[in-house]
């Protein structure tokens, strides 16, 4: 099979769309013959770019419209240009719909470049704008006012490009201006919408809204309770009003320190007598304060110490001497188990206790000096249980030099941490032995006492003697005689 390939040109007869042409080829042989259909779409040679701009000038920011006019079928590619002296240097868009938007968010003059293309030619449009830039309006107001005070309007309004013409404020109280920087007596206190709208020499315009507030001044008072050194911190109440507005306070202790707490609590350094003085500040600068005097009574300071009698603090029971080292107070109140408050007290001054059960005891002490102020201490102390000795053996008879295994089994109860850590044996044939489980030999017949002594690792101890705890028997001797006998002889 041979192909061939046929060429056709397809006349231009000024059409401006497109044109589709369906081209149909068919193939014979002595079997028969097969026909094929294909379309071919000829766009016309011409297209023509056009398009209108709804309105070329205008404030920033600029929503633009175009409208596109374009003839000949094809697509249409707009460039937004940014620098006039820079054709094709902006932003470039591809819309399908006939109207095309776009925001210019600041001003100048821009470049809108329309090229219409249809793969076979191309045409472009180009039309320009003009966008004025908007002023910014702004303005500051004092932010410490109080009635009767002339409020000064300070405009720190701006152009990117161009200036601004025109003024226009209004005070919230039906008055107004058209200064740049009016100043202005409000005749009652209150909360004020303040306007101000600036004109550029374009027409353009921008408004700023600001609130100010006049303030009454503020009416101080405050209480503070005298207290004790050791129970402070001391609670300041502030019980300054205002008609209307917020407060800021600032607070003088009177000991160079201060605070901007509505309530503080403070705690001095030493006792003494100190003058406090509060200012009310509004939030426009309306001060106004008071002072009054507050005390800070000494504390006493509560120390104590204790002995165990003989210096024991073992055996399930102790008796226990305090001695007071408290300094400033002469009224003391002990309580000797704290676990189990108001049981065991007394008032003395330097009292001993008795304790009657092994266990950890919080003891206190409570001081109160001339002016009513308390102070309390607390400490621990331990009476620690006797550990339990006792021992077993492997045998209660033995025969020389035969090892004897002896086997530890005592206790210490005690609800707390504790351990027994030392064992000494004495076995009563002058040896020894530190092992919990040792094992010892006898070289001579006898009955032996055995003592063991075990120690807490608190120093705690207990003794077991067991009298005659082994008998060791004396090893025997062997011996036997014989007569002479002949053979033969029947013994």
């Amino acid at each position: 099979m041979e192909w061939e390939v046929v060429n056709h040109t397809f006349p231009y007869t000024g059409f401006a769309s497109d044109t589709t042409y369906v081209v149909s080829m068919t193939a014979y042989n002595d079997c028969g013959t097969t026909t094929m259909t294909s379309s071919i779409t000829v766009k016309p040679d011409s297209v023509n770019a056009s398009f209108i701009v709804v309105n070329n000038a205008g404030c920033a920011p600029f929503n633009g419209q175009f409208i596109d006019l374009s003839t000949g079928t094809g697509s249409s590619t707009w460039n937004f240009d940014f620098d006039s002296l820079n054709p094709g240097s902006g932003f470039v868009y591809t819309f399908s719909q006939d109207t095309v938007p776009f925001t210019f968010d600041s001003g100048g003059t821009f470049l809108i470049a329309q090229t219409v293309f249809n793969g076979c030619s191309s045409d472009t449009m180009i039309q320009s704008i003009t966008v004025y830039d908007q002023p910014v309006a702004s303005f500051t107001t004092p932010s410490d006012l109080c009635l009767d005070s002339i409020v000064q309007f300070i405009d720190s309004s701006g152009i990117a490009n161009g200036s601004i013409s025109a003024y226009l404020w209004d005070f919230g109280d039906s008055s107004t201006s058209n200064q740049p920087n009016p100043a202005h007596l409000y005749q009652a206190s209150g909360t004020y919408t303040v306007t101000l709208i600036v004109t550029s020499n374009s027409g353009c315009t921008d408004t700023a809204i600001s609130t100010i507030i006049v303030f009454p001044k503020p009416q101080v008072d405050f209480s503070a309770l005298n207290t004790c050194f050791n129970e402070q911190p001391v609670a300041f109440t502030n019980s300054s009003t205002i008609s209307s507005g917020t407060m800021n306070f600032l607070w003088d202790f009177g000991d160079s320190s201060g605070s901007v707490a509505v309530n503080p609590s403070h705690t001095y350094l030493s006792d003494g007598t100190y003058i406090v003085s509060l200012s009310a500040i509004s939030s426009n600068s309306c001060v106004a304060d008071t002072s009054i005097p507050i005390t800070i009574y000494p504390s006493p300071v509560s120390e104590f110490s204790y002995t165990f009698l003989n210096a024991d603090s073992c055996g399930s029971s102790a008796n226990v001497n305090f001695t007071n080292n408290t300094s400033g107070s002469n009224t003391y109140s002990w309580d000797f188990n704290f676990s189990n408050p108001g049981q065991d007290t007394s008032d003395s001054n330097s009292p001993s206790f008795y304790y009657a059960a092994a266990d950890i005891y919080e003891v206190l002490l409570v001081s109160i000096n001339q002016f009513g102020c308390p102070d309390s201490v607390r400490d621990t102390l331990t009476v620690y249980p006797d550990p339990t000795a006792n021992f077993s053996l492997s045998g209660s008879a033995s025969c020389q030099n035969l090892e004897v295994q002896f086997s530890d089994s005592s206790t210490y109860i005690w609800s707390n941490t504790g351990n027994i850590v030392t064992w000494y044996w004495d076995f009563g044939d002058g040896a020894s032995d530190t092992n919990q489980f040792p094992v010892h030999s006898f070289d001579s017949a006898g009955l032996f006492d055995v003592q063991l002594i075990v120690i807490t690792d608190v120093g705690c101890t207990d003794t077991l003697i067991q009298q005659g705890a082994i008998e060791i028997l004396p090893a025997p001797i062997a011996s036997f005689d014989f007569d002479t006998v002949c053979f033969g002889d029947t013994t």
